[in-house]
């Protein structure tokens, strides 16, 4: 079996990265950093094996997942709701408040399906019980609860899945050689 080979591509490390994606039209890499509690893109150069630095949006609380909006923008999950913000680094409308005690839970990793939902997982913090709940914001505004499972990896029937494990320890972020693919758009 042969497997991609695994280059660095930035020396700024991450607490820990999650749900990335790529944004064709933009040419760059998404992605979160939780602890770090920002927001973090990177436009690539022509030559992937080069160093790349990342821009950074600082939040002031967690991130667990983000995707493009259909309109421009942002809809992002984070420890205390789910938010739409127009500009990257612009100032954020709060869409739903979190449904949960945010100071034991958090929004985690999430996706944008094809119908335009927002769907992001919860996490326990101090996880000594499952008590992780997958809610989904639907194309008409409204925050629901979908299930009580665990939410990764995330990917729809049909649909090819985003690089599903970059980010999955902490450290700098890797490149492989396979071929990264948007995530729907909301």
């Amino acid at each position: 079996m042969s497997y991609p080979k695994w280059q660095r591509i930035t020396s700024q490390p991450d607490g820990l990265g999650e749900s990335p994606f790529w944004h064709p039209a933009e040419k760059c890499l998404y992605w979160v950093d939780i602890p770090g509690q920002r927001l973090r893109r990177m436009a690539m150069t022509a030559d992937a094996l080069e160093e790349q630095k990342p821009e950074d949006w600082p939040l002031g609380e967690e991130p667990g997942c983000f995707a493009p909006a259909a309109q421009g923008g942002w809809v992002m999950a984070t420890r205390s709701g789910v938010y739409r913000a127009r500009t990257w680094g612009g100032p954020r409308q709060l869409l739903a408040a979190a449904p949960y005690d945010t100071a034991q839970m958090r929004f985690n990793d999430g996706k944008c399906d094809p119908a335009g939902n927002f769907w992001s997982g919860s996490m326990f913090e101090p996880r000594d019980q499952a008590l992780a709940v997958l809610y989904a914001l639907q194309a008409d505004g409204r925050l629901e609860f979908k299930a009580g499972a665990p939410q990764w990896p995330m990917a729809w029937p049909g649909l090819p899945m985003a690089a599903p494990f970059i980010g999955r320890t902490p450290g700098p972020i890797a490149s492989g050689r396979g071929t990264m693919t948007q995530t729907p758009k909301p």
